[in-house]
Order: structure tokens, then sequence, then C-alpha cells
């Protein structure tokens, strides 16, 4: 049996993660500070963050509570995780095993899961009925010789076949990001199994039956299916494994973003009041090397065309079970959570989050304009906080600069003094390589301005001075560089506009500089 990872093998990438957000949930209530204010308050918020490797894990998620009770002001007792960006579903992850004698199996349960040889994951359903979703339970059935799944409990009953169970409750009509799925036999053998339609399997010998219900197609046993697109010197790989985040950021060679589990890439996702945490990418239980094993969100588009790529995720909750937040906020009385766990993701079924990323924008070489995309069910209440985008970048990026493109003034911030937040009406972060020939950079422009940003946020997750010893693109330190807004939204779509820009630090100014003269003729 592989060996599986434990809850508490997992504590330094959980640390890792909230940290890395406290960025953005420590500026709530400062708005009104002044600049030198604002960064005052970040240094501060980061130097009660240490590093996962300085310290134990017991004493890195204290320190880490401590600052997020501070900054949002909550007192034990007051959490709500029911239905801040509308309804939630706990899902069953249908895994595909092989219990001998050619029988490929389908189940639900993870001790099953690891006890035979895994093909891999082939859907998500919901765990419990929804009557007004329209589902139906899903039975496994069994003969002594051949499993095989049904929406009838007695089908087969001439042959032998008996219930052993119900394995989630598939969708009757189909839904946004859902496949159907099929059944398929093998007339030579008598077994059954099942597919989906992503079309990474051929069950060779074996005949569709198609159940028409319908679940959230996952992709086996792979790790990666990319999307890629090239333009300008970039090119931009999103992993449709991941919910169409954005996995690699190619310039001169150099790929940048940090993949360490789906809370890392290039992303976005939502903050509400009541600690919920819809996410691009998927949830925290991403770490697995058995990608089978790993949450990534549904995908409800992937697309390119021309020089633009597109995507779209159907959301999981970041924290499935609520475990982080009960630990930094412990509520009176048992942990809430939303139902679900390590081997149980949860989706915001009516939340889409997503990017259309233009490449080599207005014939700038390698500036991409970021328009991010949000669709909720509800109106979203005032001073809900988003990453639009946030960039997970490999820690060799570990120098920190900001650029006030109206004074046209670029500061190196040395990590000595934390992280970074900046409000300037026109500007960027940029995280750069000691030699200054590799750099990454938001550019944006305030809401004050009419633009789509509160703040640009640098952070990061290792002892300095640096460089960090963990540059890799799965290594556990990461610099994140951020676009953050807090505002209110109506139900519906909303996009958001930023700017991604690769090069050299000095040619990231220069063309941060460009898009200040051209900021009356492009999106802001």
């Amino acid at each position: 049996m592989m060996a599986r990872f434990q809850r508490s093998s997992r504590i330094p990438a959980v640390v890792l993660a909230i940290a890395s957000r406290l960025a953005l949930v420590g500026l709530v209530g400062v708005r009104t500070m002044s600049s030198q204010q604002r960064l005052e308050t970040a240094s501060a918020l980061a130097s009660r963050v240490p590093s996962d490797k300085s310290e134990s894990a017991d004493s890195s998620r204290g320190s880490i509570g401590e600052a997020m009770n501070h900054s949002v002001h909550a007192v034990a007792g007051d959490k709500n995780y029911h239905g801040s960006v509308g309804p939630y579903v706990p899902l069953n992850v249908l895994w595909r095993i092989r219990t001998g004698g050619g029988d490929r199996t389908i189940t639900a349960d993870a001790t099953e899961r690891d006890s035979y040889p895994l093909d891999g994951a082939i859907f998500y359903v919901p765990m419990n009925e929804h009557l007004d979703l329209g589902s139906v339970p899903l039975y496994r059935l069994f003969n002594g010789y051949d499993h095989m799944v049904s929406l009838d409990p007695d089908e087969g009953a001439a042959q032998g076949y008996h219930v052993e169970g119900i394995l989630g409750y598939p969708f009757d009509l189909q839904q946004a990001g859902t496949s159907e799925l099929i059944r398929t036999y093998n007339p030579s053998t008598g077994h059954h199994s099942l597919r989906n339609s992503t079309g990474l399997e051929t069950e060779q010998g074996y005949i569709d039956q198609p159940l028409g219900v319908y679940g959230y197609p996952r992709y086996y046993n792979h790790g990666t299916q990319l999307l890629s697109l090239t333009g300008g010197g970039i090119t931009a790989d999103s992993n449709e494994v991941a919910g169409g985040s954005l996995w690699h950021w190619t310039w001169n060679g150099v790929q940048v973003i940090n993949n360490w589990d789906y809370g890392r890439q290039i992303q976005t996702d939502i903050f509400p009041f009541d600690y919920a945490n819809p996410t691009e990418a998927g949830d925290t239980w991403s770490n697995d090397p058995r990608p089978a094993v790993n949450h990534g969100s549904p995908l409800g588009l992937a697309e390119n065309n021309g020089r633009t790529q597109s995507t779209r995720s159907i959301t999981l909750e970041y924290d499935p079970d609520g475990s982080q937040q009960c630990y930094y906020q412990p509520p009176v009385g048992p942990c809430p959570g939303f139902g679900g766990g390590p081997n149980n993701p949860v989706l915001w079924r009516d939340v889409m989050l997503g990017k259309d990323v233009t490449l080599d924008f207005n014939g700038l070489g390698p500036v991409a304009l970021y328009s991010t995309f949000m669709q909720v069910p509800k109106a979203l209440a005032s001073g809900t906080g988003r990453e639009i985008p946030v960039i997970y970048a490999r820690a060799s990026f570990y120098r920190m600069f900001t650029y006030d493109a109206e004074a046209g003034r670029l500061q190196e911030n040395p990590c000595s003094n934390g992280s970074v937040a900046i409000s300037p009406n026109y500007g960027g972060v940029i995280a750069t390589t000691g030699k200054e020939d590799t750099a990454i950079g938001i550019y944006a422009v305030n809401t004050t301005q009419g633009g789509s940003v509160d703040y640009l946020v640098l952070n990061f997750t290792w002892n300095c001075p640096g460089p960090p010893p963990d540059t890799g693109e799965f290594g556990s330190d990461t610099m994140i560089v951020d676009s953050v807004r807090y505002t209110g939204y109506p139900a519906g779509p909303t996009v958001t506009n930023t700017y991604l820009i690769s090069g050299t630090l000095k040619t990231v100014v220069e063309k941060m500089a460009q898009l200040y003269q051209m900021r009356d003729s492009i999106p802001r």
C-alpha cells in the first residue's frame, strides 16, 4: 500500500498557505491610512509571521492565528460558514481501482482506494442527495466476480448482482462543468468499468453504456493537462486539472510560477468575511504525489482565441473541512466546516472564477492584459476581498521592488523590512532574480482613478536575507506578487483588469512606464 499523507505532515503547507494570505487579510480596516502607515502595518504583520523553516509548526500557527484575529476583529463563535457566496456542495470522488481478476471497481472510500492499484479519479459527484438539483443515487453492484455502477439497485439481479452501497448522487440534468457518466462493458470478460469524456483513456474491448447522469470529470492520474499559448515572448500554460489556473509562465526560457499546491499558481480567489475561500485552482488537499488524490476545481471553459487565453473554473472551497480557520479562531462548540475534508472537496456550485489573458497586449511584447473574471449567484458584502490575480513565483525571484508610475520612482524593498503593501494611483510591484535578469510584475490602476486595484502586495516565506535554498517549481518557498481589491460586488459577472509584465527588471519598469503613458486608452 502506498504511504499516505497524514494531516500532521501537511502542517508546513497549511501554515505557508495561510501566511501568504495574511498580506491580504491584514489590510482590512486600514484603507484610510497614509501610504507610510500602510507599509508599517504590513511590515508589522509580516514580522508576526515566521517562516515555517525556522519555527516549529506549533509556534508558527500561534503567531499566524494572533495576526489573523487582530486583523479581522473576530471573536470565538461568530463564524458563519453557510452561504456567503452562494450554496456549496460536499463532493465524493469516484476513483477507479483494480481489485483483481480484471475487475475495475469504482470506489468513493479512501481506505479502499489505498488498498489496491489506483487507475485514477474519474468524477466528482455530490456526496448527498440534492432534490433541488435533481440528483439521483449511484449504486455499486457486485456479483462475486464483477463490480458495476448503476442507477437501478435491482439491475443484474438475475446474474447475481446485489447492492454494496451508494457511491454518490450524480445530477440527472447537465450542470455547468459536468459531463455524462459513461459506464463501459467488456463482453469478452464480463467486466464493467466507468470512464469520462476527457479522452485521456481508451478502454480496449469495452463498449459504452452511457448512464444519462452527470458529474464533474477528473483527469485519472494526470497532474497536468496544459492549454498553451505563446505571444510577445511569453508562453502561458493553464492547467485544466487545477481549474485552468496559470501553471507555467515562461519568458526567455525561465518558468516563473511555484506550484507547491493548488493554493499557489497565478490565480484568483474570494475572501468574504465569513472565512469561506472559493479558490480558482482547488483546495488545500493538493500536495500528494498521487495526482488522483489532489482536489482541483472543475473546469467550465479552457480555450485560446487569437492571442487571448480564457479559462473558467467552477470553484472549490480552499478549506473544505474548516479545520484551518477553526484552529486560528476556535468556534464555540464543534468546528462547523463545510462538510468536506482530505478526501471530499467542497464545491461552490454557482461560483465561477477565471481569466482572459491577452498576450503581447497592444504590441508591447512581454506585457499581458490580465482580465480576472468572477461570477457569483448573489451580491457579496462590502469589504469582500479578492486577489485579481495573485502570482506565486518561484523563490528565485527574491528581490522586491515597487514602482510609482506617476512619479517615475523605482524603489527596492529589502526583505528585512517585511512584506510590502502600496496603493499608488498608477504603478506596480515587481519580483526579480538576484541579478535582475528575469523579473515578473503586476501593473495596475488604483480604484481611486477608476481602476481595479486597492493594494499591490509583495510577501515571501523564507528567512532574510536570501536567496532561499528552495527555489524550484514545487518548492515550499515562494514569492507572492499580489493585486488586491476590497469592495462589494453585485450578483452576476464582474471583470477586473491588471497587467502582467515579464523581462529584465529594467524592461519591466520601462513597460510599466509605457502603460502609464497609455493610461487614457487602455483597460483599467
